[in-house]
């Protein structure tokens, strides 16, 4: 790493960093893209590598043992953040106000990973946070509360992925009167959504990834109403499929 001068990109996955020296923090100021998917590293280290970095494009602390309640995200710079993957981390160890911290801090947000997350049904401060940028949003088996989920989908314009599968709060009804799904092209959802399939797939007209997922009462889904001209794939695992369901 001495030798090493303007690193960009830095994958440590499933490394024990050790401790890292001063003069070693210098070299990540050009740094764009920071893997740390299941890594240990120290929390000092995290904090000064992340604090030294101008124009982080990517973070990935997926299933990442450190408490992230404890960096300094206030002192980071995030505002060229476009993709941030926090997987399973965020299970116990991040809370909704250091979720609120990151999204406000990010303006250019592509795309955002909470697959597994258990701290969604809380309160965020949406009415700081601009996501009209987003275009992939992962929320597969975490525990967002239906208006939470209304909200964010709210602020979305150039949306392209949407993965709800296992989302328990999708037994109720979604508003989505305000939600513009004109640019969705990939949509993941599970039997817990069953009552707001339709709802979705009327204001889809560039889907062509669908996957629904153990879906048990598959044919009484009334899909006369949806424009699924531009689908390609379809996924439909562990669903019990009857005939008409293919017609």
């Amino acid at each position: 790493m001495n030798a090493a001068e303007n690193i960009t990109e830095l994958n440590l996955a499933y490394c024990i960093v050790p401790e890292l020296e001063d003069n070693c923090l210098s070299k990540f100021s050009n740094l764009q893209k920071l893997d740390l998917c299941h890594a240990s590293i120290d929390l000092g280290n995290l904090n000064a590598i992340l604090q030294s970095t101008r124009e982080l494009n990517e973070l990935d602390l997926e299933s990442n043992r450190l408490d992230l309640k404890k960096i300094a995200w206030k002192s980071i710079n995030l505002t060229s953040l476009k993709k941030i993957n926090l997987n399973s981390s965020a299970v116990s160890s991040i809370d909704l106000d250091n979720l609120s911290q990151i999204l406000i801090e990010t303006t250019a947000l592509e795309e955002l990973k909470l697959r597994c997350c258990q701290c969604l049904n809380g309160d965020l401060l949406l009415n700081k946070i601009n996501l009209a940028k987003l275009q992939k949003l992962d929320l597969y088996s975490s525990n967002i509360s239906l208006d939470n989920l209304i909200e964010i989908l709210n602020k979305t314009k150039e949306l392209k992925e949407l993965d709800l599968t296992d989302c328990k709060c999708l037994n109720d009804k979604l508003s989505l009167n305000r939600v513009n799904f004109d640019a969705l092209e990939r949509l993941s959802l599970s039997d817990d959504c069953l009552s707001n399939i339709e709802a979705i797939l009327t204001k889809t007209n560039k889907l062509n990834v669908l996957n629904l997922f153990s879906i048990i009462n598959l044919d009484s889904l009334t899909l006369s109403n949806s424009n699924l001209s531009a689908l390609q794939e379809v996924c439909l695992a562990g669903s019990y499929i009857y005939s008409s369901t293919l017609k």
